[in-house]
């Protein structure tokens, strides 16, 4: 009389259930496990996210590489990590005395991008910011490929090309040296 009232009561709640109740003698489960690698190398060999900044700089230094060395797509996100050098304060507007402002775009190797290229979306700061359609990329007025060009879903075995724009302070003294951080981020 018990088990037949237990049975009764444990089908009146599966039939009240809002969705489709299954039941099993036994349960199996497979568990899927993924070895995810995230690795990157910088090139040339010994370049690194080193930025050196003098006064009245203003130019667009050569490409750094970042090679997806990993097993999936990564996405980048870049900072200004710390300094050594002078106290100059880091800016997202126009440098004034003892300020500088970096700006970075993901852009094919050649040729160097104008400044022009470069937009408000585009200037580091001491946070991550990661890499997308509008971030360290020229979405309003890019004339170049943009195939294989932005730092976001990079494919294992690819490269991407990053360019720094350099502004030193319009007067002040001193010089100093930038270190940027890159942080490497699994893509969804």
């Amino acid at each position: 009389m018990k088990k037949s009232s237990i049975l009764a009561a444990a089908l009146a709640a599966c039939a009240a259930a809002p969705a489709p109740v299954l039941a099993a003698a036994s349960l199996a489960v497979d568990v899927v496990m993924s070895i995810v690698t995230l690795q990157i190398q910088i090139d040339p060999c010994c370049q690194n996210l080193n930025v050196s900044v003098n006064l009245t700089d203003n130019f667009v230094r050569d490409r750094v590489i970042v090679k997806n060395t990993g097993n999936v797509n990564q996405d980048y996100a870049l900072k200004v990590t710390s300094t050594t050098g002078s106290g100059w304060t880091l800016v997202t507007g126009s440098p004034g005395t003892n300020e500088y402002r970096l700006s970075a775009l993901w852009h094919e190797w050649s040729p160097i991008p104008a400044t022009t290229e470069f937009q408000s979306n585009d200037v580091l700061t001491s946070s991550d910011q990661t890499s997308s359609d509008s971030v360290f990329f020229n979405e309003v007025s890019e004339t170049h490929s943009v195939f294989g060009t932005k730092g976001y879903l990079v494919p294992p075995d690819n490269e991407r090309n990053l360019f720094i724009w350099i502004q030193g302070p319009s007067g002040g003294s001193g010089s100093l040296t930038a270190h940027l951080g890159l942080t490497v981020l699994a893509s969804p």
